[in-house]
């Protein structure tokens, strides 16, 4: 499986947690070099036996990440634990990648069933995750230059002025791209 977010490829070195639907649990993985290396789990309990889903509720999720382990506790209770790998960076990017291709286009979810979806639609109810209060500690600054125009059909874009020294390019593109 490939961490894609909306069509700027995966990052080179992510921790990625991947929530699967069809069984409420939520494991760690991350990549080096761009390559799947999975965490040995010591511990992942489905969400649904901490919570139940509810649209109004807010929850409290909680990772915590060091060089060798990674942890994910919902409402102070540990569902995902993952140990085993040292990852060969010491700070990152925090992306939620949260997609819901149509949440206004629900189909009738059973009952007792958790975003499963009935007679081949898309999706099982029209609930969404909801974030708020976020916070990162300890946290490093970053910065993004925006390039101008920010969308062309064969044109050229132009960033500015000269990119900071470590800085990286990411940019999406369909067909030939020239960067000078």
């Amino acid at each position: 499986m490939a961490v894609d977010n909306d069509l700027n490829g995966a990052p080179l070195n992510p921790i990625h947690f991947v929530m699967d639907f069809f069984t409420d649990r939520i494991t760690p993985e991350a990549y080096f070099n761009g390559a799947v290396r999975y965490y040995r789990e010591s511990s992942v309990v489905p969400y649904t036996r901490v919570v139940t889903p509810d649209n109004t509720r807010r929850d409290l999720f909680e990772l915590t990440i060091i060089t060798s382990s990674v942890e994910l506790r919902l409402n102070g209770t540990v569902i995902a634990r993952g140990d085993g790998l040292t990852v060969p960076f010491t700070s990152g990017m925090v992306q939620f990648g949260h997609h819901n291709y149509s949440p206004g286009k629900g189909c009738i979810a059973q009952a007792g069933v958790v975003n499963r979806c009935v007679e081949g639609n898309d999706v099982a109810s029209s609930n969404t995750w909801h974030w708020d209060d976020f916070s990162i500690s300890p946290a490093l600054s970053a910065s993004f230059v925006q390039g101008a125009p920010d969308y062309t059909r064969g044109g050229r874009v132009t960033l500015p002025g000269a990119a900071p020294s470590g800085a990286r390019l990411r940019f999406n593109a369909i067909g030939r791209a020239e960067l000078s």
